[in-house]
């Protein structure tokens, strides 16, 4: 559970970090001219907000859950030593 934490608490700050949070995207899609038709500024702000932290938190859990799995599977270099190396060096 510990793992499922950390690499869900670690991909929700890493958006804010690596310059894909929701204002970024924002930015891009104005200076890019794309719209989402029936939709504000405003509101796609507060839809993007609603999506991108969930997606990025979902997807670190799903990668401390590969992890979890390929540990108990024995696979190659164990998953919870190559987790905490990726984390610490990257």
């Amino acid at each position: 559970m510990i793992i499922l934490t950390f690499c869900g608490v670690i991909s929700r700050y890493w958006i804010e970090f690596s310059d894909e949070s929701t204002t970024s995207i924002l930015k891009k899609f104005v200076e890019e001219k794309f719209e989402l038709p029936g939709y504000r500024q405003e509101s796609m702000f507060k839809i993007l907000d609603r999506i991108i932290p969930t997606a990025a938190t979902l997807g670190g859990v799903c990668v401390g859950v590969l992890t979890i799995v390929a540990d108990f599977l024995g696979a190659i270099g164990s998953g919870i030593y190559y987790i905490s190396i990726k984390l610490l060096f990257f």
